[in-house]
């Protein structure tokens, strides 16, 4: 049994939605499946500027005790990016994290999506992706409902499936006041009624302000289905993907190309394919740091 502290903001409540996955589960708790997926769970369905979102990347129990990095990107609703950041796994079948919401940023459907990196192919995994409905209240245009219109998907609540885990949750009464602190138990066993130890991820979604009728409260997603050979390649460490290109935009097929930072003082080395494509492994570190790649020639770009 896990004790979860909640803090709830408007006195009509909500509704409750909680995830959990034990970490000796098999993929889609069948042993002989070859394929899996990801799950991402936001802590809220909507957004306004200034606040922060919380999310949770459950992955595969096929990368239980094996580190992996997930690099998450932040898209506007324009589909530019906004940010990126990494998370590792440490071996756990998760990650989570957060994002500030600018306080300047435009309403709209912003996105969040998370990718692995496969060194050995040098290629790029999308794992899942989630809309972020984030409603700008300085603003002083009115905002419509179909401009925060999230299609539901069709598969965005978790399936029960034989041997699935039992998860009850009880409330300590059914109504609470504002800034009212809310004690839940949560209780979860396997199919035999027997008490286990799991992830779990809770979200708080105010009935009022979301609903069919409102804004579809589209906090949890399956992510994309993939092979558990795509998995088990993901690498753990910081890797980044590029391209060397001439001054005519064609690529640059190179057996060395050279990385200074500053920050370590030395010089790392990767080379390109016949599309110009590299992959940049660098140790890990936290914020930001300047680094520069020396090309061959005055007519190349990278």
């Amino acid at each position: 049994m896990k004790s979860v502290v909640l803090y709830i903001q408007k006195i009509c409540l909500t509704g409750l939605f909680m995830f959990a996955i034990a970490g000796t589960l098999s993929a889609k708790n069948d042993p002989g499946a070859y394929e899996d997926q990801c799950y991402v769970h936001l802590d809220k369905s909507f957004y306004v500027t200034g606040e922060v979102v919380w999310f949770k990347l459950y992955l595969p129990p096929l990368l239980k005790d094996k580190p992996t990095t997930i690099r998450a990107f932040v898209f506007d609703s324009n589909k530019n990016p906004v940010r990126d950041f990494f998370l590792q796994s440490e071996g756990k079948t998760y990650v989570h994290g957060y994002y500030p919401i600018p306080f300047n940023a435009p309403s709209g459907v912003w996105s969040l999506v998370f990718t692995g990196q496969n060194e050995a192919y040098q290629s790029v995994t999308k794992l899942a992706e989630i809309p972020l409905p984030i409603y700008n209240d300085l603003e002083p245009a009115q905002i419509e409902k179909t401009d925060l219109h999230v299609p539901v998907q069709g598969v965005s609540n978790p399936v029960t499936e034989a041997g699935a885990l039992q998860v009850s949750i009880r409330l300590p009464k059914n109504k609470f006041g504002t800034r009212e602190e809310i004690r839940p138990e949560i209780t979860v066993k396997d199919a035999a009624g027997n008490p286990v130890s799991a992830n779990l991820s809770v979200s708080v979604t105010d009935l009022v302000m979301t609903g069919p009728e409102v804004l579809e409260p589209n906090n949890f997603r399956r992510g994309e289905t993939h092979d558990l050979l795509i998995f088990d390649n993901l690498n753990a460490g910081l890797f980044y993907p590029g391209f060397y290109l001439n001054d005519d935009g064609a690529p640059v097929q190179a057996n060395i190309i050279g990385v200074w930072s500053n920050l370590e003082n030395r010089m790392f080395f990767t080379k390109s394919d016949e599309k110009g494509r590299f992959f940049m492994k660098m140790p890990d570190f936290e914020g930001e740091k300047p680094v520069q790649f020396l090309a061959y020639n005055d007519t190349s770009n990278i």
